[in-house]
């Protein structure tokens, strides 16, 4: 079995570029030094971005979560790091787990809008797909 860890990270507003320097650079600099990673893969999108750290065998998904999670922490309580609405950008460390085949599916909003109208779009979708059955 794969242990796979994945950090998604969205940050409205910036460039691939920007999302690329601001924060895949800085937690791929970070989690270099995790133990038992075999392979940091990255996309810096618009708006975006995700990274998947993969672990070798010898440490349990749990025990690879913690680790990626302490390091994006470490990195979020820095002061270079960037601020969206007042807040600092908020990682999401996750792993999949396809025994619960739970799908997943993210949905990102871009437009020539204020962010509080976005969101709004955005709230409104969500309660939308939960009303599904």
């Amino acid at each position: 079995m794969e242990t796979k860890v994945y950090i998604s990270t969205p940050y409205p507003g910036n460039t691939a570029e920007d999302i690329e320097r601001l924060i895949t650079d800085p937690l791929e600099d970070r989690l270099r030094n995790v133990s038992n990673v075999v392979e940091i893969i990255s996309t810096s999108q618009e708006d975006y971005a995700i990274i998947t750290v993969e672990f070798d065998e010898e440490i349990t998904v749990e025990q690879a979560k913690q680790n990626v999670k302490d390091e994006v922490d470490s990195e979020k309580a820095s002061e270079d790091w960037p601020t969206f609405n007042g807040a600092k950008v908020e990682p999401n460390v996750f792993d999949l787990n396809f025994s619960e085949e739970v799908p997943i599916m993210n949905i990102n909003f871009t437009g020539d809008y204020p962010v509080e109208r976005l969101k709004e779009f955005a709230e409104y979708l969500q309660d939308e797909i939960e009303d599904l059955p």
